[in-house]
């Protein structure tokens, strides 16, 4: 097998063995002069190394944004609370509902637990529908 397949041009990394499918053995044995050159030279193991790389690299700032994301929403569903503890304090909206205390943002994505600014929104402009002044800010805000 190594004498008429000598490189994995599939993995690039491991050795030829009999461990090898039927179909990776034909994919190998029927790969083209091109690929078989790159190999010989160590340019296609070069290819599998960046893309390996670059693979690892996704991964990582892949997980740098989720959890930059995660703690954009900390911070917002806080800026949030303190609002809704507002309104309740001062204005008597003792309904509104409120954040669990750690909410990531796979969970606010999914909405898990509700859409606990739309549900609040949504009580707080009712109640300036039913009301004149105290409220209106609310409806302006919606235009």
């Amino acid at each position: 097998m190594k004498e008429k397949v000598p490189h994995d041009y599939i993995e690039g990394n491991r050795e030829i063995t009999l461990d090898l499918s039927m179909k990776e053995v034909e994919r190998l044995y029927n790969a083209d002069q091109k690929l078989r050159d790159m190999a010989e030279t160590g340019e296609l193991q070069a290819l599998h190394a960046r893309c390996t790389e670059l693979t690892n690299s996704i991964g990582s700032g892949y997980i740098k944004v989720f959890n930059s994301l995660d703690r954009t929403m900390q911070a917002i569903c806080e800026a949030e609370q303190e609002v809704y503890d507002q309104l309740a304090e001062n204005s008597g909206f003792d309904n509104l509902l409120s954040h669990a205390s750690e909410v990531s943002f796979k969970d606010a994505m999914a909405f898990v637990d509700g859409n606990v600014p739309l549900e609040n929104y949504s009580l707080v402009k009712a109640k300036a529908d039913k009301t004149s002044d105290a409220y209106a800010n609310v409806v302006v805000a919606e235009r």
